[in-house]
């Protein structure tokens, strides 16, 4: 794998064993510290065909690949950085659509479609994040799921609410014609951004949305509209929602076991 990534010029003699011995063979670890080196200038070329632009004499790596993967998201521009955060709380698979409205609802200046192409292609150039579909509209993936974790906890717990709700109003906007697909997506967001009781009126459509193909999946909404009714301040609305909770999860528990009671 190190020989197809790196090739065999004379200057990287010596390499592939150091990043070896470093990583132990693990295959995500081994190309996270190979992009390290392209990133910092000591690996120069193309895969395949790199030469050793200046000495490693000693390889300064992290001991764990999640501590590689902190470095090189904490060595991108601001601009660069938040985007992978923000498509971090979005989820594994986002829409470029989606990013687009979340990054611009928070950024202090709103990104031209320019710079925000820009920014991607840097992320898909570093290999956080891969390109998936273009069709419909442009995917995205997270490379790994470790990318997306350390990206995701490199944000404070509160800057993390404000993009989950902005990627719930994104959704909502995006989807205003199909909402019944997107619901569970809108529990989640909603949830993650604390707002409870919006979260519980998802749940319980998503519920009733999953109910017609996939009845496990609807109980756990429903238990997810029951657990978020009973820390909610009392109201008709909430008193109806845990009441409706209440009786699925009663009528359905001889089917399902106590699991979902």
């Amino acid at each position: 794998m190190l020989e197809d990534l790196l090739g065999n010029d004379a200057s990287i003699d010596g390499l592939a064993r150091s990043i070896y011995a470093r990583t132990g063979g693990n295959p995500f670890f081994t190309e996270e510290v190979v992009q390290s080196l392209i990133e910092s200038g000591a690996l120069q070329g193309i895969r395949g065909s790199y030469r050793l632009a200046k000495p490693v004499e000693r390889l300064q790596v992290p001991t764990t690949v999640q501590a590689l993967l902190a470095a090189r998201i904490d060595h991108l521009s601001e601009r660069e950085k938040f985007m992978l955060q923000s498509a971090a709380v979005i989820g594994k698979d986002f829409s470029e659509p989606v990013l687009r409205r979340v990054v611009n609802e928070l950024s202090h200046s709103p990104l031209s479609e320019t710079e925000l192409g820009a920014a991607l292609r840097v992320l898909k150039d570093g290999e956080f994040i891969l390109e998936q579909s273009l069709y419909p509209v442009p995917e995205c993936t997270f490379k790994h799921p470790l990318t997306q974790e350390v990206a995701l906890h490199s944000l404070l717990r509160e800057q993390r609410r404000r993009v989950h709700a902005a990627a719930a109003g994104a959704l909502e906007e995006l989807h205003a014609g199909r909402l019944d697909e997107a619901t569970a997506l809108l529990a989640y967001h909603h949830e993650e951004a604390g707002d409870s009781l919006t979260a519980a009126r998802w749940h319980q459509r998503a519920a009733e949305w999953a109910g017609i193909t996939n009845a496990a999946e609807s109980l756990r909404h429903w238990q997810r509209v029951r657990s978020l009714a009973r820390l909610l301040p009392y109201t008709s609305e909430t008193a109806q929602l845990g009441a409706s909770a209440c009786l699925v999860l009663l009528c359905q528990s001889w089917s399902f076991g106590e699991q979902y009671w």
